[in-house]
């Protein structure tokens, strides 16, 4: 998700505010109902309209596509069930949603093999988002 406008910015889920969650891009790590108060430099406050995630967990359970090992230490495999795809938008945020990582990756053989290590990523929970010409899909990385 993503605010523009503002210079400070404050993402909610269920109107809770996410600490950490204060840059204008925001990757929801969980489903529920999000929304930005961004604040202008004059101080001026504008609330976004609320927008309902929830995660399609099924095409993850039936092994369409695979992110493994999960937990992973330096590197991880994303095995693609569509043989017609060949590339796609990978995007790895932390635990607030904070995007540190948005990028093309390349498939050879249905298979893409994504190096952490100049990450220097700590040991934590983190996002995964993949998205192709066909699909778009999440999976939640926990790094050793």
């Amino acid at each position: 998700m993503q605010a523009i406008g503002a210079s400070v910015y404050q993402w909610y889920n269920n109107n809770v505010g996410l600490p950490g969650a204060t840059d204008s891009n925001y990757i929801p790590l969980q489903n529920g109902t999000y929304f930005v108060i961004g604040t202008s430099a004059q101080g001026c406050k504008d609330t976004s309209n609320n927008i309902l995630v929830t995660a399609n967990l099924q095409a993850l359970v039936n092994g369409s596509t695979r992110l493994f090992p999960n937990p992973a230490k330096n590197q991880f495999v994303i095995q693609l069930a569509d043989e017609e795809t060949n590339e796609g938008i990978l995007e790895i945020a932390d635990i607030a949603g904070k995007l540190i990582f948005k990028g093309r990756i390349l498939f050879s053989e249905k298979e893409s093999i994504f190096n952490l290590a100049p990450f220097n990523l700590s040991p934590s929970l983190y996002q995964i988002r993949l998205t192709t010409k066909t699909e778009s899909m999440i999976f939640r990385l926990r790094k050793e």
